[in-house]
């Protein structure tokens, strides 16, 4: 098969992948409005927010260049806004794809998301400032300027972060599909928000479709 050809049928079928994930509900939600009734199925849930970025082709287009350039990666980007549910290992909400300079904080605020009452939400510093309405947030506290933070605040930070190890595997899942994790190339329009769509919608299949592994009592075991 010619290049040519591999990428008018990944263009296909992308199409065709979108629908069939769509029709098993493992895509996540788009519109953060919505957030609210997709969490309804877990009870007061726990949450972990983040955001994923990908590297890009450089463009040529000086203002597309600067908008693009991500002073945390020093290289060209863009970016997603992520919800995911860490027990289910679920992602929740993916936001539309944005440039690599929009910060995080500007990403979740323009991603009107609306979580159940008390729902739990972790986070990191680079949501400072972010609260929305009835959500209790776990967020490790920064060092104040010239001083230092208290052994308690040092310990639930390191608490806050060991747990939020969970969301960067379930973003190193996503990442199984190589066309998210190396450097994109493909200039039609919208194809790289389509293309980590489909990377979450599969990572969700996944992880549905994972057999869990039951517990059992090593002792009764050695003694059946």
């Amino acid at each position: 098969m010619s290049q040519s050809q591999a990428n008018e049928w990944i263009h296909l079928l992308a199409w065709v992948l979108k629908d069939a994930l769509a029709s098993l509900d493992m895509l996540p939600e788009r519109e953060g409005e919505r957030l609210e009734e997709t969490l309804q199925a877990f009870e007061r849930p726990v949450l972990v927010q983040d955001a994923s970025e990908r590297r890009r082709n450089r463009p040529k287009d000086a203002e597309k260049q600067k908008e693009n350039y991500s002073g945390k990666k020093k290289t060209h980007t863009v970016k997603n806004h992520l919800v995911v549910h860490p027990e289910s290992r679920r992602i929740c909400f993916l936001s539309q794809t944005a440039p690599g300079k929009k910060h995080d904080k500007r990403l979740a605020d323009e991603s009107n998301l609306s979580f159940p009452s008390l729902t739990l939400l972790e986070q990191d510093t680079g949501y400072q400032g972010y609260g929305p309405v009835g959500v209790i947030l776990l967020q490790p506290k920064k060092k104040p300027r010239k001083q230092e933070l208290s052994p308690a605040d040092r310990f639930i930070n390191r608490c806050i972060s060991s747990a939020r190890t969970i969301v960067e595997n379930i973003i190193a899942g996503i990442k199984r599909c190589r066309i998210v994790k190396d450097v994109f190339r493909n200039w039609k329009s919208d194809f790289d928000d389509l293309v980590m769509l489909l990377a979450c919608g599969l990572h969700n299949l996944r992880v549905a479709h994972r057999s869990p592994v039951e517990p059992f009592n090593l002792v009764d075991f050695y003694f059946r």
